[in-house]
């Protein structure tokens, strides 16, 4: 009886059902599919936020780091390179404006400062100043002996020697210029 049935059907109808049968099962696996994309997408936030809060001076610092490191050695190789100064006199240039910019990203979006007085700014700018012209000083005499004195690639040394930079940068802003009021 059954079988007589499809045998009456339009072959358009038998079409259309087989179609609607598909079309269902797709509907149903992708509805099982959004359920487990949500339900993973709710552990990443999860993760993210986790990671966040357990890096939250870290991953600003690298990012605003990379970024006065790209204003250093772009600095670095516009003065050496377009203006045709000597490696020193470069370098010298390439970390004056870089110190300005990592202070200005560093204190507000890095370490937040919480500096509202003139004596507390005065204070936090000299420390920055002083910690970053001795970093300056290593990265010169770094450049010194590797490219002046050995004739090694400058550019190659000028990144190695922005990796050390950074490193003692970080230290040196997050236990002495920028601690927060809460760890004195």
């Amino acid at each position: 009886m059954l079988a007589g049935f499809f045998f009456i059907l339009h072959p358009r109808t038998i079409c259309v059902i087989i179609f609607y049968g598909i079309f269902e099962k797709i509907v149903i696996s992708n509805r099982k599919k959004n359920k487990h994309r949500q339900r993973k997408t709710n552990m990443d936030k999860e993760k993210i936020n986790d990671l966040w809060g357990k890096y939250k001076d870290i991953i600003p610092y690298v990012f605003w780091g990379v970024m006065t490191t790209l204003v250093n050695i772009f600095s670095y190789w516009l003065c050496n390179n377009v203006f045709k100064w000597d490696i020193m006199p470069a370098t010298i240039m390439a970390q004056f404006l870089s110190i300005v910019f990592a202070y200005l990203t560093n204190r507000k979006w890095v370490f937040h400062s919480q500096a509202s007085t003139f004596k507390e700014y005065a204070s936090e700018i000299s420390s920055f100043f002083a910690a970053r012209i001795g970093t300056a000083l290593l990265d010169m005499a770094i450049m010194f002996i590797f490219a002046e004195q050995m004739h090694l690639n400058s550019m190659v040394i000028k990144i190695l020697a922005n990796v050390v930079v950074v490193i003692v940068n970080y230290v040196a802003s997050k236990f002495w210029i920028f601690k927060s009021k809460d760890s004195e």
